[in-house]
């Protein structure tokens, strides 16, 4: 079980975001659709001087998803937090305060 290791965590003050398209070695196929490459989209927030990152794999629409409409959303609005997993591994998350969007 994860616990939280820092109960005083700053706001969320940037976030960056950006897609990689990688080409796969052969085609692949989920029995539906065919493909031959995969978009990787990627976040970074930075707060307090720390960043964390996260990904999915999606359309690369998605950055412009996150820029647009998350970004702002986030934004000064969020605290970040570390969470530890006991093992020695450690993630960042964001935790909601104040207003709602």
């Amino acid at each position: 079980m994860a616990t939280q290791t820092n109960k005083e965590a700053p706001v969320i003050d940037s976030i960056e975001v950006s897609a990689y398209t990688i080409p796969t070695d052969k085609p692949e196929s989920d029995g539906t659709l065919e493909w031959d490459q995969t978009t990787l989209v990627l976040v970074q927030a930075r707060a307090g001087g720390k960043s964390g990152i996260g990904y999915t794999y999606t359309n690369p629409a998605a950055v412009e998803v996150i820029r647009g409409k998350l970004a702002g959303v986030v934004l000064n609005k969020f605290k970040g937090g570390v969470l530890s997993d006991g093992y020695g591994v450690e993630s960042y998350y964001a935790v909601g305060y104040g207003e709602q969007a």
